[in-house]
Order: C-alpha cells, then structure tokens, then sequence
C-alpha cells in the first residue's frame, strides 16, 4: 500500500481525532456541527471578536476507534475511579510573579492585559531583541509550557491539575493525572478551559495511556496579526472546553458521549513525554495544603503554593488558626527510581493495529485515500520514547529519566541557568518564549540550581571521613561533576547538530521483560552512581559488588524500610523487586 508519509497522514489525523469540519459529509469524518448559545457567564476579552460558535460532534469511526482504545486502556489500567473528571475538582496552579527586589504579586485574569489569539504557529507575533528575549509580554516565576496566548503567553492564570491515585483488585497502583489549561483569558468562566488531558499509569506494569480532551465548542475569531511588516486580518479558531461534569473514558461501560471529550491522541504524545508518563516541569510542580489523615487537598486558592517552602511557611504561621491538622503535599505523583514505562498506541499495539485495518472495509467512503494512507500509518511506529544512558549525564539521570525528542531539548533550557541569563539565537521558539515569560528573580537562578548546591551535593558530600580538606575536594569535584553532566545532556539532546545526539547512548525505557533480561544493568542504573566508591556507601558496581552485599541491596530497597532515606529506598516498583530478589539470590 502506498501512501504519503507526512502531510495527509497529519491531515487525516487533524480531522479523525480533532473534528476538523470538513466540505464532504462523509462517515469517516461525519463532521456535524450546529449553531450552539454561548455557555454562562460568557465573557470575550480578546483581541478580535468571535464569528460563529460551533458544537462539535465526533464521527462513527472515531467512536469505533475509541471504543476499543478505551476497552484496551482500561484492561491494564482498571476505569476511571470516579463518575466524572471535574476540573473543580482539581488544584489551582498558582501563578505568581516575583521581582528582583523580592516582591511576589499573585496573577489574576483581572490584572494581566487582553489576550492575543495565536495565529498559526506565532512567531510572527511576537519580536526577540538582539537578546534573543521578548519584551512586552507578561512574565511570571513558573511559566507554562503551552502557548496559545500571543501577549500573557505561558502566564495565564487559571489552570488547574488533579490527580486521583487506584489500587486495583491484584495490588497494582495506577496514577491518573488530569490537567485542564486555561491557555487565555478569552473566557472569564472559571470552569471554561482551552485545552484538557488526562495520563493513566500503572506503576506496577509500566503500561500508560493518553488521553487527548477534545473541544465541545469552536469560535472563529477574527484578529490583527502584526510581523513587523504590516498588519493583515487573520482568522482563527479558539477550541474551548467546558471543564465540569466530564465523562471519562471507559471500557466495560462505554458511553459514546465520552468521545466528544475524549480521544487517541493522534502521535505527539512521546516526544514530549519521552522521559516517563509525568513531565516534572517546573510548572506544574504544585503543592497544595492536605488533610493530615485523609490527605485530601484543600481546593482555596490561598492553600496552593508554588514550593513545598513556600506551604511550609504558611503552614507555620497559621497552624493555630485552621481548623484542623494539616501538611504539605506535591500534587502531582512523585517519580520512582527504576520506573516502568511501556505507552499504549495504535503505533504499537497489535489489537488497535488490527482494529484500524478493519476500518477501510467497514467505512467505505470518498475519503478512500485518506483512510487507506491512515491505515497504513498504523504500521510505522510512533515515536518510541528512549531515556539518555550516558555515563557522563548520570549525576542527572540517577534521579531524572532524560528523555529524547522534544523532552530532552527543553529540560536544561526551562531547568537550570549555568551562568547563563539570556537563551541563545538557536533555541526552539516556545523556549525563547519560555526564558522570555521568566520573572526577573526567576531568571537569577535556574530551577534546580539551588536544589543541588543546598540539598543534593551535602548529601553526596559527606566524604569517608570528616577532614575538611577531604570535603572540599569531594565538593568540587562533584559541583564539576553536575556541569559536565549538564552539558553532556545539551549536547546529546539538540535537533540542531546531530553529530553529538548519534554518539549519546539511547535506551529503551524500563519494562518487566527488560529487567529480567538485564537485572544487573538495572541495579547499576539505579544504584551505582551513588555506590561507586567516591562515597561512604559501599561500592556496587559488578555482579560480584552486589551479590556478596544481597542482604545490604535488599534492605535498601525493600518498600518497609522508611530509616534509609536516600533513593532508591522503598520507590523501585514490587514488581521490580522480586525479580531482583530472584537475580540476586541466584534463582
């Protein structure tokens, strides 16, 4: 079967999972849409004003193909835990600017300017100074790493991010992730959302689901797109969500209503999510105040903080006055060392593979050509997430799984400043955005800048013995030890020279099969940067380092042993675990 690799695969894709409104009413894409009333407390503030409103309805094939998506998600993952998603449901992402002088102002969709639609991909709609930054946008300490928004761009306010956690009947642990992304201030209902999606992971298998939310309403816009040359009338569409009451997308107990919220996510899932199932960007790295038993997050706004010292401040200032006891939390699910990772996709899942295929002799339409060019898309692969192994980047990867793609080009720029304050002419545009959108305080010092020189080098420092001399060298040399990795994980990680990315060591992402296949690379994954004998740990760097020590590795590593705090200390999967139990005692 022939058929054009990339832009009418993109087409197709656009129009199967996006409902794009086409001339020809066909089954495939069944593009049925109506005339809809605006939702209550409608309120545009944007540049331009809206067209026409549109409601969108999924296709028959998109209900089929999501059906058996479903049906097979929810096989490794169990259902949904809840009746609904509820973006009331989840936290406030706080979002704050703090200046050089120290002073911190809470941003509210009252005090930033109007929203500016993005036209097409927007980098006419924004000027870089001879600094490579943007001026005139709005800024703010932890900005978003979506853009839709040409004037707040990655500061609006508004967003929020759940995460509701299920054992399953056989013990295994799934994490579900929701995040709905108010990525304007065009709607000024708190509940109306431009963009929704939802992660389902088990912890136990690897096995991940994404789950692309899918705009009810449409409006046109017509809006001013200014590139420094003139200014021409540009039209533009603002897909909008209503973040309440929201099916979720089920298996056992399919409901067809749930495709118009819900879809496959049509490819562009693993290069960003390349590194594991949870991007830890600074942005969504929230703390909430939780209950001290049921640990369930207090929803005020007041009660979200942007760092767990920030929430430990306030909880120490006003533990007297709250009616009960409470403690900070992450809300998003911590990462485990050693973790799984296996994504479900029609890219690599024999059964939705033979689920599409049956699709060209189910749905015989004048869209033949599409539909067999998609069909025959199934076949090549997604983009097949890899994690960096590079013994230089391992002062990173011990605790982060440095991802390729898109991950692995915007995980130094967005985490740490090197001395550096201004992004360079070459880096990717939401990047520049990104550097751009920083507070001024932000900008001083990078993310994990601070983390490592106050939390992570002490602890690596500790040295054999207590002769200062002995730690200072430990300190240096491991302060160069972290800029060498960093750089190592620039080089290894840019689109723009290939060279040095083809020399970088690339491996598959951690499955069960892959552990029992290679359970000492496993252990020295996990264990052997902080075991190499530069330490007052034990070294663990051969077979023979970890089988004489089985007893001391097992300890570390079994999940009841809270005394030793240093990972990978009670986070390596079970299921992980017993083959490890089993590699070591020689079974």
């Amino acid at each position: 079967m022939k058929y054009r690799m990339f832009p009418a695969w993109l087409t197709l894709l656009s129009g199967l999972f996006c409902q794009m409104v086409l001339a020809d009413d066909s089954a495939l894409y069944d593009p049925k849409t109506k005339e809809s009333d605006l939702p209550d407390k409608y309120s545009y503030k944007g540049q331009g004003q809206p067209a026409f409103i549109q409601t969108l309805v999924p296709s028959k094939a998109q209900i089929d193909i999501n059906q058996k998506y479903f049906e097979i998600c929810e096989a490794e993952l169990g259902a949904f835990p809840k009746e609904t998603i509820d973006c009331r449901n989840a936290q406030p992402i706080l979002m704050q600017r703090t200046t050089s002088d120290g002073k911190v102002t809470r941003l509210t969709l009252d005090n930033i300017p109007d929203s500016i639609p993005r036209v097409r991909d927007g980098e006419n709609q924004v000027t870089f100074g001879p600094d490579n930054l943007a001026s005139s946008i709005t800024t703010c300490d932890k900005p978003s790493g979506i853009f839709r928004d040409m004037k707040n761009v990655g500061c609006v306010p508004g967003d929020r991010i759940g995460h509701v956690r299920n054992e399953l009947s056989n013990g295994d642990q799934v994490d579900w992730v929701y995040i709905c992304r108010k990525n304007s201030k065009f709607m000024a209902d708190e509940f109306l959302y431009n963009e929704l999606g939802l992660i389902g992971y088990n912890r136990n298998t690897g096995k991940t689901c994404y789950f692309a939310g899918q705009a009810t309403l449409r409006f046109s816009v017509e809006t001013e797109e200014e590139d420094n040359k003139d200014k021409s009338k540009k039209k533009t569409d603002i897909d909008i969500i209503v973040g309440k009451d929201i099916p979720p997308p089920k298996g056992r107990d399919f409901d067809k209503r749930a495709v118009s919220h819900w879809s496959m996510p049509p490819g562009g899932c693993t290069s960003c999510h390349s590194q594991g199932p949870f991007v830890r960007y600074p942005f969504t790295e929230q703390v909430c105040l939780a209950d001290e038993d049921t640990e369930k997050c207090s929803l005020k706004p007041e009660h979200s903080f942007a760092t767990v010292r920030e929430c430990n401040h306030f909880l120490y200032k006003n533990r007297q006055a709250l009616p009960g006891d409470y403690k900070c939390k992450k809300v998003m699910p911590e990462r485990q060392p050693g973790m799984l990772y296996s994504v479900i996709s029609p890219f690599t899942d024999s059964r939705l593979q033979e689920h599409i295929k049956d699709l060209s002799s189910k749905y015989k339409t004048s869209q033949d050509e599409y539909l067999g060019e998609f069909v025959g898309a199934t076949l090549e692969k997604w983009h097949e997430p890899k994690r960096l192994a590079e013994k230089q980047a391992e002062p990173c990867t011990l605790c982060h799984a440095i991802g390729d793609g898109r991950y692995g080009e915007r995980f130094m720029q967005s985490a740490f400043r090197l001395g550096q304050t201004v992004p360079q002419a070459d880096y990717h545009f939401r990047s520049r955005l990104y550097w751009s959108n920083l507070s001024e305080k932000s900008k001083e010092a990078g993310f994990h800048d601070e983390k490592i020189k106050t939390a992570v080098l002490p602890a690596k420092n500790q040295g054999k013995d207590s002769k200062e001399i002995k730690n200072a060298v430990l300190e240096d040399l491991s302060e160069k030890a972290y800029l060498l990795a960093i750089q190592r994980v620039k080089e290894c990680s840019t689109s723009k020279d290939k060279e040095p990315k083809e020399r970088c060591k690339w491996e598959d992402h951690w499955t069960l099969e892959k552990i029992k296949e290679e359970p000492l690379n496993y252990l020295k994954a996990n264990c052997s940067y902080c075991h190499d004998g530069n330490t007052e740990w034990r070294k663990l760097m051969t077979e023979a380092d970890y089988k004489e020590n089985a007893a001391i590795v097992m300890r570390r590593i079994q999940e009841d042993n809270p005394a030793i705090i240093m990972p990978p200390s009670g986070s390596l999967p079970p299921s992980a675990i017993n083959i490890i139990k089993a590699y070591l005692q020689g079974k």
